[in-house]
């Protein structure tokens, strides 16, 4: 109760549905005033969000061989379930939803966008913040580009393989079971990605936080495989330039530049001093938030 006027606002996807709900109620005259000061976004993929492409392919790869294993295929299908998901189209810059599909926006995510467009894209009557979970700097998080990120052989899976996102033509996974071809995954055109600066890509598990070629990694050894020591275990999720809505992250250059303070749509944003996890709550970002509320 009272006349003080909300700030609103979400982590993730949250922060997309939140900046289009806002930007709903000031245009559509039946909705009701949203009686928003200040929107806020956390670690939000207003460019979109990256899954590695050799990561969905080996998901979905894994889910049609052993989809139907009575201990493993449970986990599997969830996996590639929770790829071909609505959200997870909406939100991924490139996605695939088999082994051997093309990298491309799902038609969910055009439709997702041209809805959000419709309604100017943004609202119009909030002062807009946000914070990224990683470094304006264009400093990345180390995974070199082109190199294995996991490898496996052993009992179910040979010489198996995913690789960081390079730019250019690349083969970015060997997938073969014991007896059939491999089947190697390309893509064309990406850019250098996975270590790019941003919040990184975190996977909770029996095992405690795999990341997402950890998790790669996890899967391989429990279909009977030995994986290769000296895994990369995380790669990007939410590009820095995404969380501030500053670039696209089709553009390697502007992917890896530093952050300046006038290249954000965002009417204010604060980026964390080192590229952790994503949605990761810190006293930094949270302090940040708190004086940009009060202060409004």
């Amino acid at each position: 109760m009272g006349n003080a006027k909300l700030a609103v606002g979400g982590f993730s996807m949250g922060g997309l549905i939140t900046r289009y709900a806002l930007a709903r109620m000031e245009q559509d005259p039946g909705l009701p005033d949203h009686e928003t000061a200040t929107y806020l976004s956390y670690d939000t993929p207003h460019q979109g969000a990256w899954f590695p492409v050799s990561l969905q392919a080996f998901t979905h790869y894994a889910t049609d061989k052993w989809g139907d294993v009575p201990t493993l295929g449970p986990v599997l299908r969830q996996l590639s379930g929770l790829l071909n998901s609505p959200a997870a189209k909406e939100m991924a810059r490139w996605h695939i939803g088999k082994v051997d599909a093309e990298p491309e926006q799902a038609p969910e995510r055009v439709a997702f966008l041209r809805k959000l467009d419709e309604l100017g894209g943004w609202p119009r009557n909030v002062r807009t913040i946000g914070v990224a979970n990683g470094v304006k700097t264009g400093v990345g998080n180390g995974a070199e580009a082109g190199a294995t990120a996991v490898r496996c052989d052993g009992e179910t899976l040979q010489d198996t393989w995913l690789k960081i996102q390079a730019k250019g033509d690349q083969i970015v996974a060997r997938l073969q079971t014991a007896g059939d071809e491999a089947t190697m995954v390309r893509t064309s055109g990406l850019p250098d990605i996975d270590g790019a600066p941003g919040g990184l890509f975190t996977m909770q598990s029996a095992a405690g936080d795999t990341g997402s070629f950890g998790l790669a990694a996890l899967l391989m050894s429990l279909i009977g495989n030995e994986v290769d020591p000296d895994v990369i275990t995380t790669s990007c999720f939410i590009p820095s330039i995404s969380a501030v809505a500053s670039g696209d992250i089709n553009d390697p250059k502007a992917l890896h530049a530093p952050i300046a303070a006038g290249d954000s749509v965002l009417d204010a944003f604060h980026c964390a001093g080192r590229n952790e996890g994503h949605t990761t709550m810190t006293e930094e970002l949270g302090a940040w938030l708190v004086n940009e509320i009060v202060a409004e």
